[in-house]
């Protein structure tokens, strides 16, 4: 009986291994093009942006195909300007002042606290963006502030928008973190069929 026991686990053993071995190629190769597809790293140029310091050249940046940089400002002060979407607020317009000339950033409001009104030494990567409609409404708003008007305030500041918010929310970035996330699973399928085939 122990004999004959034995050899139905040897045969049920084999059974199993059969029917994990065809479920065992397909992860295998697709681990292979993600790991080549992450060494390559199409996305190096959106996760890892140039690093910009002279903000006076975002509007030549702006024009090339991948305008994403990494910036880091001393200090942001808030526009009162929100970026919405459904109504709901999703980005503060911030601004700051670099050799006499003044830069708008889109700021995520998953990184700000519901009073924010400045943030200083703040990194951050952005994609470089123009809407006119937004630029005209920070115009409107702090010709009433600062009471100065549009005509001057536009010859002062950049109609380029540092947008971190475009950048996070990106389908670049949705696609990165996917593969990584696919990956993880491709992995750990394939830890549980070797796991499952040698047990």
């Amino acid at each position: 009986r122990n004999y004959t026991n034995s050899m139905k686990n040897i045969t049920l053993k084999q059974l199993i291994r059969k029917m994990y071995m065809p479920r065992l190629i397909i992860p295998i190769i697709l681990l292979v093009i993600l790991i080549a597809v992450l060494i390559i790293n199409p996305f190096h140029n959106h996760i890892s942006p140039p690093k910009v310091k002279d903000l006076s050249t975002i509007d030549e940046k702006y024009h090339v195909e991948d305008s994403n940089i990494s910036v880091t400002i001393p200090t942001l002060y808030y526009t009162g300007v929100d970026y919405t979407e459904d109504n709901k607020v999703k980005a503060r317009i911030f601004y700051t002042l670099q050799d006499e000339r003044c830069y708008f950033f889109i700021i995520c409001m998953d990184n700000l606290k519901s009073d924010t009104v400045t943030l200083t030494d703040y990194s951050f990567n952005a994609h470089l963006t123009h809407n006119n409609n937004m630029y005209e409404a920070v115009i409107a708003s702090m010709s009433e502030e600062l009471n100065f008007s549009k005509d001057s305030l536009r010859k002062i500041c950049s109609t380029t928008f540092v947008n971190q918010y475009d950048y996070t929310h990106s389908f670049e970035t949705f696609v990165f973190y996917a593969l990584y996330i696919l990956l993880a699973m491709i992995i750990v399928d394939i830890i549980f069929i070797i796991i499952v085939f040698f047990s």
